[in-house]
């Protein structure tokens, strides 16, 4: 094989590795660059082949590249790598089979040492790789806008808050397609501002796949290449939690302040309630004596009426002493009222419940007088209760007296009782003038009454009576139809 001396001259310059081999694979022309890799001479190089040269893994990988140039019949690029002292070093090689009438007659080789390049493709990789997986692993969604505003890059996180399946998905679609129509307005004015500082940070409304909507924090940068507007790098987190977490916060601070205000009533009303008591028990106390007396005298002084000569009565009735007695005994009898009521809400009681017959407390509950103008109806559903004796013929006599204040013109009561699951209702209605919101919002306040008569305790009474034995009581009313207090007590009876 000819060689153009002047030719080899210029490759033998060269900085890349230049060797020429025969169809037999052995050298006939290194340049200088092949001899300072191998640090060999020439003389040592010419005439060898691959394998008398090189390590056995490269030289059998330079065979087969040989061989596929051969076989082409046109250039090839490979690219070989070699380990020399415990040094990687990586080569990109141009093989060329040269032919003459069609017949091989030698294989010209160049390699550039592309070690460096190599290693930092390596390391440019690495850095992709664990940026890669950075963006991944990153608990935000991350989103890459182009100028045009679609997404060219997107993390998993996206996809989770977006609704979609994987984040491959959103690549190239729209990023307005997350973002609801109502916002679009505040979107503009942001990315004015955004565009002018190339940063920027905002809450807003963000729209998934199936149109629902979720709130986003979301931190915005521009990237810019040669001056111009490339992209837009987006960060955003869902704080639909922690709004929700904010909102539930205020209303139970407003539900923590409206508890403090009550809490700080009741503490008021407890001390009102304790020196209402202190005063009811003295007055009680204090009454209960000559009221007794008083009774005492009143009754033997009817005594003797009676025993009085007949013409003695014709004119003690001819001059109404017995309406006045009449008249008497009731006031009495309500003053008694009034000194037990306060006893009553003064004294510390303990309920002994025994089952008791309904119809009989009721009945014994009426007063002795029952006015002509009212009627009376019963409807007793439940006979028999389980209660404490004292305190439910309290409470039931109670509200019948209530009620019958109510109809000074006269009415209709209806005493009504039944079974309601557990329980026993026993209810008294009247026909009455009823009540509006602001007198039901007091009635079981002591002292508070709208009547005339009274000292607004009766209801407050009834209320500890019955609440005294686990029970309740519910009221209804409407001005100028009526009102109905319902008594509701554990049905416990044996």
């Amino acid at each position: 094989m000819s060689l153009d001396w002047g030719a080899l001259q210029i490759l033998d310059a060269m900085p890349d590795i230049v060797y020429l081999k025969d169809p037999s694979g052995r050298n006939v022309f290194v340049n200088k660059a092949y001899c300072d890799l191998l640090s060999l001479p020439k003389e040592s190089l010419l005439g060898k082949t691959d394998a008398e040269l090189l390590p056995p893994s490269l030289a059998e990988k330079c065979r087969e590249s040989d061989d596929l140039a051969i076989r082409t019949g046109a250039p090839i690029r490979v690219e070989e790598q070699d380990v020399a002292n415990g040094h990687e070093r990586f080569f990109e090689t141009i093989k060329n089979p040269i032919m003459r009438d069609g017949k091989l007659i030698g294989i010209l080789g160049i390699s550039r040492d592309i070690t460096h390049h190599k290693v930092v493709e390596n390391r440019l990789a690495e850095s992709e790789d664990m940026y890669r997986r950075l963006i991944e692993t990153c608990p935000d969604a991350i989103v890459q806008i182009n100028s045009s505003g679609k997404i060219i890059l997107a993390n998993r996180r996206v996809a989770e808050i977006t609704g979609y399946d994987d984040s491959s998905e959103l690549i190239g679609r729209n990023s307005f397609e997350m973002i609801p129509g109502s916002e679009m307005p505040m979107i503009s004015t942001m990315a004015d501002k955004i565009f002018g500082s190339g940063r920027g940070c905002f809450e807003v409304t963000m729209q998934r796949k199936d149109g629902s909507t979720f709130d986003a924090n979301v931190s915005v940068s521009t990237i810019e290449k040669d001056g111009a507007l490339h992209s837009i790098i987006g960060i955003a987190r869902d704080i639909t939690s922690q709004k929700k977490a904010a909102r539930d916060l205020m209303r139970y601070s407003k539900d923590l302040e409206r508890l403090v205000e009550e809490k700080t009533a009741q503490l008021r009303d407890k001390e009102r309630l304790a020196a209402i008591g202190e005063t009811a028990a003295m007055v009680g106390h204090d009454l209960r004596n000559p009221l007794q007396v008083l009774a005492n005298v009143f009754y033997m002084n009817e005594l003797e009426a009676k025993r009085a000569p007949k013409e003695f009565q014709e004119v003690a009735e001819a001059m109404g002493l017995p309406k006045a007695n009449d008249t008497v005994r009731r006031q009495i009898a309500y003053m008694e009222k009034i000194v037990l009521d306060l006893q009553d809400f003064a004294r510390e009681m303990v309920p002994r419940p025994i089952p008791a017959d309904l119809i009989q407390i009721i009945a014994d509950s009426f007063p002795l007088a029952l006015p002509p103008n009212v009627k009376v109806i019963t409807d007793f559903g439940a006979k028999t209760v389980f209660a404490d004796d004292y305190m439910i013929r309290r409470a039931i006599s109670n509200l019948i007296s209530n009620a019958i204040q109510a109809m000074p013109l006269g009415g209709t009561m209806t005493i009504a009782t039944c079974k309601k699951g557990d329980s026993v209702a026993i209810g008294v209605s009247d026909t009455g003038c009823g009540m509006d919101e602001r007198a039901m919002a007091n009635l079981f306040k002591p002292l508070c009454t709208t009547k005339a008569k009274g000292m607004g305790m009766g209801l407050v009474v009834v209320k500890k009576m019955v609440e005294l034995q686990g029970g309740s009581v519910k009221v209804e009313s409407e001005v100028g139809k009526g009102t109905t207090f319902t008594i509701m007590l554990p049905d416990k009876t044996p």
